[in-house]
């Protein structure tokens, strides 16, 4: 077998070691020597590299996945060509597959093990899920345990790229694990997903038993063609046929799953988590997983917004912040992650900051937008509101003194011009408008992300009864977005302190947590003491996160922090930013 072992990519990307191929690509580990550290690289198939439809939806698609950042989604950095290759780039996971494990085991595994990764692949499909993205090639190979016991699920999405109708690979998957609505080559749903996680669920039940194997199929052919006519026609061989120990409420667990008709399985990867929870024999108090426990995604992100895909992925007249039902992501992210940890036996997450004053700001003069005379005052069409769900913290704080009406017979605010906010972790992204109007479809800029700390730079005026205000956005989208509807608010207000004289206010604090901002993509210089004369002791890039160890310390009328780089443990001291922009930005400290 032929491979790449030793050849250096865009002379950048060393390739060291051959992992594994698979029906797209071979995949190798490679040292990047810009960031010092090992990557992932998988080098696509000539053919595919060079379908160019294929590598037009795999590169908008691309797009998205680069934004689908969370703690058990295997980091994707985007598509590369170079050497007349194109290649991916992904984090490098140390660590074992569940195959592996599977494979190794002298039996079942235990209920704990089971519990433990299927928290951590439902809370991170339930995330895709809601962003609109399906795996389509859910196996125990694409299941990661890295060596901190942290579960990752990779391989996202590619299978669901594979499917055009022009490419070899149209309708791929893993036999073993497609649904039957796959194997038809039908659009996929979560509930594609969710029969691959039955099929999963089974084989970790049964010592890497499957309940389809092509050895009953009422037809001649390849391996593959029998088992993909068991999955059409056959009903699944219960698992306790191979392990009696099975109690009957887990096999009913694996078996809803394991439904020929989509409707029939579980509605959601969180349905098929409380169900598998409730199933498994435990000595623990058994805890519901809710929607708002659900973590959110890791904030480093080194690829570019595209408008492109902003776009294509907004519904006409639908702000995809409103996309609130079945999308509420993150309330309780520290409680979720927290047992997922005793689950697993490491406690991987951890987080901290303290909290400083706000400073009040008076409202600059304001405007008020009004819908076009066509339109009622009302809200946009096709808005999706959010419906009672039980355990849900209130929506609005109570009390909250920065409250106040800026705007006459419109929403009340908590904003003011030269302030911060986050974008709720309890909602969606919020689109950011070229225009103060939430109605149309084609004045969409791009798109602020959950946790992403926003600058206030106008407004507020008021549309449809919502306040909205201009924001940049730390990718350096300028726009408009709304803040509230009066019920629902979409930015929180970010605490800060106007820490040194002549400088920008600050909204770090010690103990928090940061990364360095994607516009401009210029790295952070960092220096041994907190002033401009002091020695270069290193950089750190654009997307790389730190820990605020100390400061602030004020010269040079800049605000000074000493930081410590999360990738690499480079520590001194860099600026927060300056009036133009913020360079470091705040992630939420408390997204409770």
């Amino acid at each position: 077998m032929t491979t790449l072992v030793g050849k250096t990519l865009a002379n950048r990307y060393r390739l060291d070691e051959f992992i594994g191929r698979g029906g797209m690509a071979d995949v190798y580990k490679a040292w990047d020597s810009h960031r010092n550290t090992y990557l992932a690289v998988k080098v696509l198939q000539a053919d595919l590299a060079l379908d160019k439809v294929f590598m037009r939806r795999f590169e908008r698609e691309g797009q998205l996945l680069a934004h689908l950042q969370h703690p058990n989604i295997v980091r994707y950095y985007g598509l590369e060509r170079a050497d007349n290759l194109a290649f991916l780039l992904l984090d490098y996971v140390d660590g074992v597959s569940l195959k592996q494990l599977i494979g190794e085991s002298l039996g079942p595994l235990p209920g704990n093990r089971a519990r433990s990764v299927f928290q951590a692949v439902c809370v991170a499909l339930q995330f895709a899920h809601n962003e609109g993205l399906v795996h389509c090639d859910i196996k125990p190979a694409n299941i990661l345990i890295d060596t901190k016991g942290r579960v990752l699920l990779s391989d996202f999405g590619i299978a669901r790229l594979s499917s055009d109708p022009t490419s070899t690979l149209a309708g791929s998957g893993s036999p073993a694990y497609m649904a039957p609505e796959q194997i038809n080559q039908q659009n996929a749903l979560p509930q594609t997903d969710i029969y691959a996680l039955g099929v999963v669920l089974y084989e970790m039940l049964t010592a890497g038993e499957r309940p389809f194997t092509g050895e009953r199929a009422q037809i001649t052919g390849s391996t593959v063609q029998k088992v993909t006519w068991e999955h059409l026609n056959l009903p699944p061989i219960p698992p306790t046929t191979f392990n009696p120990d099975i109690p009957p409420a887990l096999e009913n667990v694996v078996m809803r799953c394991l439904q020929k008709d989509p409707t029939r399985r579980y509605a959601s990867a969180l349905d098929f988590l409380n169900a598998l929870i409730a199933a498994l024999p435990s000595k623990t108090v058994r805890r519901t997983i809710q929607e708002d426990d659900l973590p959110t995604y890791d904030y480093l992100d080194n690829a570019a917004h595209s408008t492109e895909t902003a776009a294509e992925t907004t519904q006409q007249g639908v702000p995809a912040w409103a996309k609130i039902v079945g999308g509420v992501i993150g309330v309780g992210i520290v409680g979720v992650l927290c047992i997922g940890a005793l689950f697993l036996g490491y406690n991987y997450l951890s987080s901290n900051a303290a909290t400083s004053t706000p400073v009040a700001q008076q409202p600059l003069p304001t405007t008020t937008v009004s819908p076009s005379p066509t339109s009622t005052p009302q809200e946009p069409d096709e808005t999706i509101l959010p419906t009672a769900t039980p355990n849900l913290l209130p929506v609005t704080p109570t009390p909250d003194t920065r409250l106040y009406n800026p705007l006459p017979d419109c929403s009340p605010s908590r904003l003011y011009i030269g302030d911060s906010a986050f974008v709720a972790l309890s909602g969606g992204r919020n689109a950011i408008r070229s225009e103060p109007d939430t109605h149309p479809s084609d004045n969409i800029e791009g798109y602020a992300y959950q946790g992403e700390a926003l600058q206030i730079t106008a407004g507020p005026v008021c549309n449809y009864g919502w306040v909205l205000w201009e924001v940049r956005s730390p990718n350096g989208i300028v726009g408009w977005t709304p803040e509230t509807d009066g019920e629902t608010f979409w930015l929180d207000p970010i605490e800060t302190t106007q820490a040194c004289p002549g400088a920008p206010v600050s909204r770090l604090a010690i103990g928090g947590l940061a990364y360095v901002a994607q516009e401009p993509p210029v790295a952070n210089t960092v220096r041994s003491e907190p002033h401009k004369s002091a020695a270069d002791i290193g950089q750190i890039e654009p997307g790389e996160r730190v820990q605020i160890l100390d400061g602030p310390q004020c010269a040079d009328d800049l605000t000074w922090w000493q930081v410590q780089s999360m990738r690499t443990s480079l520590t001194g001291w860099t600026v927060e930013g300056d009036f133009d922009s913020y360079w470091l930005i705040p992630e939420p400290a408390n997204p409770q």
